[in-house]
């Protein structure tokens, strides 16, 4: 009895505090209530444009990936390792980068930036940026996957 009291109290914990990101038709769900709108770009595969609810552009989320040799298996024989770069939707600006969800689609792959833009609290209600809590998002997320590419070369 003593062991599942703390064991039902951790598996509480983890399910309030995990939120589920839903994206249909253009829109970013988190708990059932509509964050952002998203659009894939057609001139790049796999990267978006995130805007606030208003259809202002806010970010731009551009795929990348590279290969390490390391990383070579036989589910992944070039050692391919994909990540997201959040950039300003100017492109001169990279704040962050972001392992992808774990999904078949580059859309469903998007939903981890989603849950750190929405956890890091990065847009206003008003849907403008906070720039100060991005600025310490940024510091947090950091660059772990171009220091790592740059290792490789």
């Amino acid at each position: 009895m003593k062991t599942i009291i703390p064991f039902l109290f951790i598996l509480i914990t983890f399910s309030v505090t995990a939120q589920k990101v839903k994206i249909k038709k253009g829109k970013v769900f988190i708990d059932k209530v509509e964050y952002v709108l998203t659009e894939e770009d057609k001139l790049s595969d796999d990267s978006f444009i995130i805007s606030n609810l208003k259809g202002e552009e806010l970010f731009y989320l551009k795929y990348k990936y590279y290969s390490d040799p390391n990383l070579r298996r036989d589910t992944n024989p070039n050692g391919t390792v994909v990540y997201f770069e959040l950039m300003s939707k100017d492109l001169e600006t990279i704040y962050f980068e972001a392992e992808p969800h774990p999904s078949l689609s580059a859309m469903g792959m998007s939903k981890k930036t989603y849950k750190i833009l929405y956890n890091g609290e990065v847009i206003n209600k008003d849907g403008t940026i906070n720039k100060d809590n991005l600025e310490t998002v940024s510091k947090k997320i950091g660059f772990e996957f171009s220091k790592k590419r740059t290792e490789l070369n």
